[in-house]
């Protein structure tokens, strides 16, 4: 039997630091309280700095995704950004800004086909997309105007 290996990343208490937690499928009696935890980047300082996971600073943090090529990607929503996480977890990467259209990044989704990033952003009321040479456009809602409507189409 295959024994697969779940990562689970949350943010801690005040939003600062991003952890994971292994959990190994196979093992029918390991539940979340006894997995491997540690700290993958940020600390219990609110800030906003990319380069070295261990010196990294994040300020709230709350949405995450991992690409195919084992990636992070992080809504690092009070900074008004996205970041990556290497897949070796030793570098912090800003990705897209508030210069690039972002206010309040709260979700991510990789697609693993185009290697898009999604990014859903509760302050510009729109769905941003993040291309793979880092050009940000919005493919959903219109910037800035909350609402609902939907089309036949």
């Amino acid at each position: 039997e295959d024994s697969e290996i779940y990562r689970m990343l949350v943010s801690g208490p005040d939003h600062e630091e991003i952890t994971a937690d292994h959990l190994d499928r196979s093992d029918t009696t390991q539940c979340a309280a006894a997995a491997k935890v540690r700290a993958v980047t940020g600390s219990e300082m609110a800030g906003n700095h990319a380069g070295q996971a261990n010196e990294a600073l994040f300020n709230s943090p709350f949405g995450f995704d991992v690409s195919n090529d084992g990636s992070i990607w992080v809504a690092d929503t009070e900074n008004h950004c996205v970041k990556t996480i290497s897949p070796n977890l030793s570098v912090v990467v800003t990705v897209a800004t508030a210069a690039g259209g972002l206010k309040s990044p709260t979700g991510v989704a990789v697609c693993r086909a185009t290697k898009c990033c999604y990014v859903a952003d509760v302050q510009t009321h729109c769905i941003h997309r993040i291309h793979q040479d880092g050009q940000v456009d919005i493919i959903a809602g219109e910037r800035d105007t909350a609402g609902y409507q939907e089309s036949d189409g």
